[in-house]
C-alpha cells in the first residue's frame, strides 16, 4: 500500500439501490464509529469499502451500489462507479421491455448482478482526473490475455494462441490481434475490470492498493485454502491458527538475533584491537548507565516471552579495574544493543498484547513463548486455548488481528466488535483500540450496535439513519 495515504471521507450513492451516505474522519482522529439499525447496510458499506481500495473491480461489481468515492487527506480522490453492461442485457432478447410483474423479471435482478461492471477514476489534489494509460497487455501471460479477451466483443478466443476476429470474419494469432486492436481491447472497461482481479499493477501503473483488514462477524473459525485457485477447505479454529503465527514470527525474530549476534562476534576481535590502536576512551558514567540499561532491556525481553538467552548479570567495576576492560565493554554495549534492536518492532505488540489479554483473561495467565505462541494457564495448570470463552476466545483473535496482523498505515474495518463481550470489555474497546493504535498505527471504521462501544467516544460517532 501507499504509506500515509490515509482516507479523510467515504461518500457513497445508492448502497443496495436505496442508501446515500457520507463518513468524514474528524480532525485529528484516525476512527469513525457508525452506528444505524439493522437492514441499513453498515456492513455491506464495510464490504464495499474494502473491495473498492482493493482495486478488485470484479468483486466490487458483485455489490449494489451506484457511486463510492474516496477523498484521501493528500488531496487526492478515487471514484468508482458501476454500470449495468447493456451490451450483454441485449444478446437476451427474451428479458427486454418486461414489466415487475413478469416471471422474468427476476431474471432481468440476477442479470443485472452478473453483468455489471465497475470503472474506476482518480482524481489529482486540484481536482483534475487523472488519465490512465492503457494496460500492457504484451506483458502479461497467454492464458491472462485470453480471460481478457473473452470481454471484447468482436474477438472470440479459438485456441491458447488463436482468437476469431467477429468484424472481419478471419482469425488471427492472439499476438497479431493485440497489435491491430491493441487500444480499443486496453481501453474497453470490462478488459481493465477482469485485470485488476489478476494482475492490478497492469492496469493502474504506480497505483498500489489500499491495504485493508476487514474483521467480519464470524470470526472464531478459519478455512484455510487447500487449492492456488482459492477453494476453501474445512474450518479450523482461528485461535489456534493465530497462536501457531505467533510462534513462527518469534522464532523468525530469533533467527534475526541470532544471525546478527553471529556476524557481530566474528568481527569483534578486529573491532577491540583497532579500538585500543586508536586510542578512544569512552566515559566511565555514560558506559555504567548504558550497560544497566541493557540489563534492564534484556531483563524486560525476557518477561515478555522474547528473549530466552541465560546470562549472567555484569559485575560491578571499581574505578581501578574499569580502565583495563573498558574497551571490551565498550564494544560490548555496542554489539549488545544492536542485537536487541532486531526486537524493536515486535517487543511494543508483545507487551500491549499482555497487557490487554492479561487483564482480561483473570483470574487465567497468559505466557508467551518461541516453541507455543501463546498459552493460558489457571492455577498453573495448562488450559486448551479452543476451550476458552466464546467471549475470551473473540477477544483473543480480534486483540491478536489488530496487533500482529494488521500493517501500519492500513485501514481497519470492523463489524460489531461487540459479540459475545461482556459490558465492561465493550466499555474497554476503544480505550484498548487506541492504545493498540499507539504500537501500530492504522485507521479504522468501526460498525456497531452497542451504546458502550461508543461510550464517551460520541464525537468519532456517525448514524446513518440521519442521512437516510
Amino acid at each position: 500500500m501507499s504509506l500515509g495515504k490515509k482516507i479523510r471521507r467515504v461518500a457513497v450513492e445508492r448502497l443496495q439501490g436505496v442508501f446515500d451516505y457520507e463518513i468524514t474522519f474528524p480532525d485529528g482522529a484516525d476512527t469513525i464509529i457508525i452506528i444505524a439499525p439493522n437492514g441499513y447496510g453498515k456492513t455491506a458499506l464495510l464490504s464495499l469499502i474494502k473491495d473498492c481500495l482493493s482495486l478488485n473491480l470484479r468483486r466490487t461489481a458483485s455489490h449494489t451500489f451506484q457511486t463510492l468515492e474516496i477523498n484521501f487527506q493528500d488531496g487526492t480522490t478515487w471514484k468508482f462507479d458501476r454500470t449495468l453492461d447493456e451490451e450483454r442485457v441485449r444478446y437476451e432478447p427474451s428479458l427486454r421491455h418486461k414489466t415487475v410483474l413478469d416471471p422474468d423479471w427476476v431474471r432481468f435482478a440476477e442479470l443485472q448482478e452478473q453483468h455489471s461492471w465497475v470503472s474506476m477514476k482518480r482524481y489529482d489534489a486540484s481536482g483534475e482526473e487523472v488519465i490512465e494509460d492503457p494496460p500492457h497487455l504484451e506483458n502479461l501471460n497467454h492464458r491472462m490475455v485470453l480471460r481478457a479477451l473473452e470481454r471484447v466483443r468482436f474477438l472470440s478466443p479459438e485456441s491458447s494462441s488463436m482468437v476469431r476476429d467477429l468484424r472481419e470474419g478471419v482469425s488471427l494469432p492472439i499476438s497479431e490481434a493485440l497489435v491491430k486492436y491493441y487500444h480499443e481491447i486496453a481501453a474497453d472497461p470490462r478488459v481493465r475490470e477482469m485485470l485488476t482481479a489478476v494482475a492490478p499493477s497492469a492496469v493502474w501503473s504506480g497505483v498500489e492498493p489500499i491495504e485493508c483488514v476487514f474483521i467480519e462477524t464470524q470470526r472464531l473459525l478459519y478455512s484455510k485454502p487447500t487449492s492456488q485457485d482459492g477453494e476453501k477447505g474445512a474450518s479450523q479454529e482461528e485461535i489456534l491458527r493465530q497462536v501457531a503465527s505467533l510462534s513462527k514470527l518469534l522464532h523468525k525474530n530469533y533467527s534475526d538475533y541470532a544471525a546478527t549476534s553471529q556476524t557481530l562476534d566474528r568481527s569483534f576481535p578486529n573491532r577491540l584491537i583497532a579500538r585500543a590502536r586508536d586510542g578512544i576512551s569512552p566515559n566511565p558514567d555514560d558506559l555504567r548507565k548504558s550497560l544497566i540499561g541493557i540489563e534492564k532491556q534484556r531483563a524486560a525481553l525476557t518477561e515478555a516471552g522474547i528473549l530466552f538467552e541465560q546470562a549472567d548479570n555484569i559485575i560491578s567495576t571499581d574505578d581501578d579495574l574499569l580502565p583495563k576492560v573498558v574497551d571490551a565493554l565498550q564494544i560490548y554495549v555496542e554489539d549488545s544493543q544492536e542485537k536487541l534492536r532486531t526486537y524493536d518492532e515486535i517487543f511494543p505488540k508483545i507487551s500491549v498484547f499482555r497487557e490487554l489479554m492479561s487483564s482480561k483473561l483473570r483470574p487465567k495467565k497468559l505466557s508467551i513463548g518461541r516453541d507455543f505462541g501463546a498459552s493460558v494457564y489457571r492455577d498453573g495448570i495448562s488450559l486448551k486455548l479452543e476451550g476458552l470463552s466464546s467471549g475470551e476466545k473473540h477477544e483473543f483473535i480480534m486483540l491478536f488481528k489488530l496487533i500482529f496482523e494488521t500493517p501500519s498505515e492500513s485501514l481497519v474495518l470492523i463489524d460489531e466488535p461487540e459479540i459475545s463481550l461482556h459490558v465492561v470489555w465493550q466499555l474497554e474497546f476503544m480505550s484498548d483500540l487506541r492504545r493498540i493504535q499507539s504500537a501500530n498505527p492504522f485507521q479504522s471504521i468501526i460498525a456497531t450496535h452497542s451504546p458502550q462501544i461508543f461510550q464517551g467516544f460520541k464525537h468519532l460517532l456517525v448514524d446513518l439513519a440521519d442521512q437516510v
